[in-house]
């Protein structure tokens, strides 16, 4: 049966920081990942504190990112290589003290200034030192395609995109973070896309377009989606990476069968 993290930068966005973690266990959910650059914002020894304190797992990180048109990820910019390595390197800390095993490093969206291919070779390039200074730590990097309705001129938008750019890279602790609602909004044939390449997905995301909102209020039937990627035989987590439609608790009634329970008083 799938597994199910809050991303809690989307979930219980209505509770302050230093209460979500509880909330989420409280709502049921054993796991979490966050994205940036909210873990930054605790130390890593009070981030590690708040999770065992909530029992909850972390299942991935964001790694830290830039400001103006780097805020989106640095990884492109042939300039910003010494600011990508600082950021892997604080982000390993911050992996440690989590116990978070994935890593996401935003590519970054394309200016017009910057030739297609100077990107691309800039990210393989950071990308396979990247993955050789995680795979120290028993870390595997992901990348994630990301739809232009989200952010326009983004490097990596298919799965064709994030497959080619696996190749260049040729790192064994690489793989695709599959995101149901970026998937929809770019490409759509999310049942094929599984069924050709669980293989490659080091994580899949669920959020329900057009709205990003929670299984159930949407275009997409992820209850099958759900159960086809448990016959396909995926083992790894299922981020609820979605904007709740009302408040994040009554969104969760999709969750019950898959056995995201709320803890008795």
């Amino acid at each position: 049966m799938p597994r199910f993290d809050a991303n809690l930068s989307y979930l219980f966005t209505d509770t302050p920081w230093e209460r979500r973690f509880d909330v989420a266990a409280a709502a049921g959910f054993t796991a979490v990942e966050i994205n940036a650059p909210a873990p930054y914002q605790f130390s890593a020894v009070e981030l590690r504190r708040r999770l065992a304190d909530a029992g909850l797992a972390c299942v991935a990180l964001l790694s830290p990112v830039g400001e103006g048109r780097e805020q989106l990820g640095m990884a492109i910019f042939p300039e910003h290589r010494e600011a990508v390595r600082a950021s892997v390197h604080r982000a390993l800390e911050y992996c440690d003290a989590s116990g978070a095993r994935l890593l996401h490093i935003l590519a970054g969206s394309i200016p017009a200034d910057l030739p297609v291919d100077v990107a691309s070779a800039t990210y393989v390039r950071n990308m396979a030192w990247a993955a050789d200074e995680v795979a120290k730590a028993g870390i595997t990097l992901g990348i994630e395609p990301i739809s232009h309705v989200r952010f326009k001129d983004y490097l990596v938008r298919t799965t064709d995109d994030g497959l080619r750019l696996m190749r260049r890279i040729a790192r064994k602790n690489i793989g695709l973070i599959y995101d149901f609602y970026h998937a929809q909004m770019e490409e759509g044939h999310l049942s094929a896309t599984l069924e050709a390449h669980i293989g490659d997905m080091v994580h899949i995301q669920v959020g329900n377009p057009p709205g990003r909102h929670e299984p159930g209020n949407g275009e997409l039937d992820c209850e099958f989606l759900f159960a086809f990627v448990d016959r396909l035989g995926y083992k790894g987590w299922v981020g609820c990476e979605y904007v709740p439609a009302g408040d994040t608790l009554g969104g969760l009634a999709w969750a019950r069968r898959w056995g995201v329970t709320p803890r008795m008083p």
